[in-house]
């Protein structure tokens, strides 16, 4: 699923990035398949867990890449994470790009089955944002 609608703030010092919070809504993840995204919704508990949260806590940027700690809060349950991302800072934009996995079941989320098989517990993100 791809999410358009991701919003977020950096703090710039000095030309480096010192800290990150992204906020994404889980009901604007779409798959192109609205029966695979209303299944979601239901499986992610989305109306009593709506936002996917990320705060940086500590950031190590140098020769275009950055190593970004922080808590990731997801069907309401946080968690430390690390994450690496390629820079890039051109014309007063700043581009993020990377990835990282969670597992469903570290954030209690009930794996559905398909054909009595359940979906895989790593999921696997890939980003790229954008920042003026």
């Amino acid at each position: 699923a791809e999410n358009k609608n991701i919003s977020g703030i950096i703090q710039i010092d000095d030309e480096t990035i010192s800290n990150i919070g992204i906020v994404a809504k889980v009901s604007d993840f779409k798959s192109g398949n609205s029966n695979l995204d209303s299944n979601s919704l239901r499986v992610l508990d989305a109306l009593q867990f709506p936002n996917v949260i990320f705060k940086s806590t500590t950031l190590y940027q140098e020769n275009g890449q950055i190593r970004i700690e922080g808590v990731i809060n997801f069907h309401g349950i946080e968690k430390d994470i690390n994450i690496s991302a390629e820079v890039i800072q051109l014309n007063g934009i700043t581009q993020l790009s990377g990835k990282f996995s969670v597992y469903l079941t570290e954030f209690l989320v009930d794996r559905p089955s398909l054909l009595t098989r359940k979906i895989n517990d790593e999921i696997n993100l890939e980003f790229e944002l954008y920042f003026n």
